[in-house]
């Protein structure tokens, strides 16, 4: 009976190295993919600069009204284009840092900060427990829709670590370190 329950739990534990190695794999396919897009993007804001260049260098005479407003209209359209890159190469960027994290990291795969907290929720993506683990205790916390924030759900918790708000449990220093563990 013990060998048949070792031999289950070595597959186990092979099943989950083999399952790590290709989330791995995975997601170095993905940084590949994500390095081949900035520079996709890279070369479209190239273009669209030599297309703001050549713009300028035809630029109309202020008496030429109309003209000089369809050229200002064309002008801004680049602009904008060229904005709209910047953030999505931002964006990109942040990602691509994001799955390397997560390679370099198995320990902190499910960690985040209240930082990475707050952009979640900027992004309308509200975790509805989450676990605080500070100086070697944790709490766990749910999201309230009334207040907006992380409540303290076992009030017994409340002490000298842990106060009812999440936000005024932590330090500026522990707002940066990745010490919240995604429940729901």
């Amino acid at each position: 009976m013990k060998k048949e329950q070792k031999s289950e739990n070595n597959n186990n534990v092979n099943n989950d190295s083999v399952a790590d190695r290709v989330i791995d794999l995975m997601l170095w396919y993905q940084i590949e993919d994500s390095r081949l897009t900035l520079e996709l993007y890279g070369h479209r804001i190239k273009f669209y600069e030599l297309q703001k260049e050549h713009l300028v260098e035809n630029k109309p005479y202020k008496f030429q009204k109309k003209k000089m407003l369809k050229y200002e209209n064309e002008l801004n359209e680049i602009n904008d284009k060229i904005v709209k890159l910047y953030a999505e190469v931002e964006e990109e960027i942040a990602i691509m840092g994001r799955m390397q994290g997560a390679i370099n990291s198995k320990s902190d795969y499910n960690l985040i900060s209240f930082n990475d907290l707050l952009s979640m929720i900027e992004k309308e993506v509200n975790l509805r427990k989450i676990v605080l683990n500070l100086k070697n205790k944790n709490a766990i916390y749910r999201y309230s829709d009334t207040d907006h924030s992380y409540i303290l759900l076992d009030m017994n918790k409340k002490d000298n670590i842990f106060n009812t708000y999440l936000n005024e449990t932590l330090t500026d220093v522990e707002m940066i370190k990745k010490n919240i563990e995604i429940i729901d």
